[in-house]
């Protein structure tokens, strides 16, 4: 089996050194390391990013990292947090279950910003079809 290094960057540090200014759709998928993606990213994610994308499960650093801190920190950076589904969303942020850090499921979280009225109103949107409010 063949080994290859790759360089590791943290987030933060990348889109400093590359003067990204702006992203609107940061997703990620690192097979269980998406908090320390997350970590990584606090200053871009405060910033920079509009919607966010990452995988819950039972995997990697979520064994020992609680859904619901991560969710608590994305909030504090102003962003709304969602379950996705197809054609569906149930919020998270506001609405968070003890039980979601204990029963670990393979699931994607999108977290948009409030204060981007436009996406946050589409995801509410979808959200209040989805609850039928």
């Amino acid at each position: 089996e063949a080994v290859a290094e790759v360089p590791l960057y943290v987030l933060d540090q990348h889109v400093q050194q590359e003067r990204v200014r702006h992203i609107d759709v940061l997703s990620i998928d690192t097979e269980g390391n998406d908090p320390l993606v997350l970590a990584g990213a606090r200053r871009t994610l405060a910033s920079r990013v509009r919607y966010v994308e990452f995988e819950y499960h039972s995997h990697g650093v979520w064994q020992t990292t609680a859904l619901s801190a991560v969710v608590k920190e994305l909030q504090s950076m102003g962003f709304v947090c969602y379950w996705l589904g197809k054609d569906r969303l149930w919020r998270i942020t506001g609405c968070f279950h003890p039980a979601w850090d204990i029963l670990k499921g393979w699931a994607n979280v999108g977290c948009v910003k409030a204060a981007d009225t436009e996406w946050y109103e589409i995801m509410e949107g979808i959200f209040r079809r989805t609850v039928q409010i």
